[in-house]
């Protein structure tokens, strides 16, 4: 085999390590969270879809009944205490109470401590943060950290505005 074409295939099977790696640290809170999600699943079918979990469909009907549609839209943020970024999240949704205290509900979730919320919103990536209208169908989603500026810029399209 001639050199260059052996330090070329050592060189592309380098970088497809790496790449795994990296992308498995990105990824390893929520594949934690996925499989004892998954643990809990005995009476599933197919455990790889998260909305065929027992668990998650009883999370859907507990939380239909105790959020009824309303006329404030919904923010919602699903992380982790142990999340740098979600750590952050949380000033952000300080400001967002008070400056939208009539027209948005702020509302957070640790999803290590409620796994169920985590396959209801079929989350991958935490922080993660969801919009619900009014009738209680998804805006938008956004994951990673959230800026208050951006929040802010997309509520403003969305017709809500800063109170006060």
């Amino acid at each position: 085999m001639k050199p260059w074409l052996r330090w070329g295939i050592i060189s592309v099977v380098l970088a497809a390590v790496v790449v795994i790696v990296l992308s498995g640290k990105k990824g390893e809170e929520i594949t934690e969270l996925t499989k004892s999600a998954k643990a809990d699943n005995s009476d599933c079918v197919s455990c790889t879809d998260p909305t065929c979990s027992t668990a998650a469909e009883f999370a859907q009907v507990q939380y239909d009944q105790d959020h009824e549609p309303s006329s404030a839209i919904r923010f919602i943020e699903l992380g982790s205490s142990t999340c740098r970024s979600c750590k952050q999240m949380k000033a952000v949704l300080g400001e967002l109470e008070e400056h939208y205290p009539h027209g948005l509900v702020v509302e957070s979730y640790d999803v290590k401590e409620d796994p169920d919320i985590a396959r209801l919103y079929q989350i991958r990536v935490i922080p993660t943060q969801v919009i619900i209208d009014t009738s209680g169908k998804e805006i938008y989603r956004h994951e990673g950290y959230f800026p208050l500026e951006e929040i802010e810029l997309l509520l403003a399209e969305t017709g809500i505005a800063v109170d006060g």
